[in-house]
């Protein structure tokens, strides 16, 4: 009789409806959903710790080539040709692009900024200006060998009085 009992059983189940499997269109729209809200935060946030980074980047970048030219200073070999004027990397001029053998700044290696040099013979003053238009609201930052610093943020060539220093972000 159990034997009856289990087949009997066992047809009952099989006369089920299955059950559906997956997800329902509902469930689907509610991760959509909360994906495109937790991106609406994430993504502006995130974009402002990749400008910080770069604007860090290209100070740094500056600091590092100030330092190579105090140094030809203090060695006497001067800063007529710091520029490269020719595009060859080698430094034949007193105004232009630096010169990759004087420093070679990887925010300029990465495509990001140009670093332009205008120098005298004891005297310099470096410009980072963006190399591509998507990061022309991080402005233009510049650092004379006397080591003022300005950061002109909207970059229309004028340095405003809160502009006369690197801030701090």
């Amino acid at each position: 009789m159990t034997a009856a009992v289990v087949t009997a059983a066992a047809c009952a189940r099989s006369r089920q409806p299955a059950l559906p499997s997956g997800f329902t269109l509902l469930e689907l729209l509610l991760v959509v959903a909360l994906i495109a809200a937790i991106s609406l935060f994430a993504v502006p946030t995130y974009q402002k710790f990749v400008d910080r980074a770069y604007r860090q980047e290209v100070r740094s970048d500056l600091m590092h080539c100030a330092q190579a030219l105090h140094e030809r200073i203090g060695l006497a070999v001067g800063l007529a040709k710091v520029a490269d004027g020719n595009g060859d990397g080698l430094g034949d001029a007193p105004k232009g692009p630096i010169a990759v053998d004087i420093c070679a700044p990887s925010s300029v290696t990465q495509g990001r900024y140009r670093i332009d040099v205008a120098s005298e013979p004891a005297a310099f003053m470096l410009t980072a200006s963006p190399a591509i238009q998507s990061l022309n609201h991080l402005g233009r930052h510049t650092l004379a060998s006397t080591g003022a610093r300005t950061w002109d943020a909207n970059a229309d060539g004028q340095i405003d009085a809160n502009e006369t220093y690197w801030p701090s972000q």
